[in-house]
């Protein structure tokens, strides 16, 4: 898989939205081997993935960081702030990483269920980097129909698709 993939299938069954990706793989069991369809910048590429077991890890939901304030943005039920070193560091993020911060994101909003977070760093919106939240909302603004989200969660990245026509 590389960055920017586009999974358009599993073992043949279409991929509708990234809630249905997470569940065929969560469903399938650790040590399987799935075969994916994917759309690059190139062209359709069909790749063999062996699943591993996700590590469990030790910090609680209660443990969330202390990300606080921000503003509400135009991405509907969405709060974000710059990406501070304070901040950074409490995300344990290397030095000199660069977006915005998310802040809150409200329960019902297609943000939520696209499955963006509190604490999520976004670096890129509709693959143009963000460096702070003039960029970030200039880049929301612009965007036609879905917005492709980069997101740095706990130190790697996803990809997050919102589509706000799905109301």
């Amino acid at each position: 898989m590389q960055v920017g993939d586009v999974v358009l299938s599993v073992d043949g069954s279409p991929v509708v939205d990234s809630n249905g990706l997470r569940n065929r793989i969560s469903s399938t069991a650790p040590g399987t081997t799935v075969h994916l369809k994917v759309q690059r910048q190139d062209g359709t590429h069909d790749i063999a993935i062996n699943l591993a077991q996700v590590p469990e890890t030790s910090k609680a939901s209660d443990d969330e960081p202390a990300v606080q304030g921000g503003t509400k943005s135009p991405l509907e039920g969405v709060s974000v702030d710059n990406l501070t070193a304070e901040i950074a560091e409490q995300l344990q993020l290397p030095r000199g990483a660069r977006g915005v911060v998310v802040t809150d994101v409200d329960s019902g909003s297609m943000a939520a269920e696209a499955g963006l977070r509190r604490g999520d760093v976004i670096t890129q919106v509709n693959r143009k980097n963000v460096t702070g939240t003039s960029e970030f909302d200039q880049a929301v603004r612009a965007s036609k129909g879905q917005v492709l989200l980069l997101v740095n969660r706990g130190g790697g990245s996803i990809f997050v698709v919102i589509d706000p026509s799905r109301r």
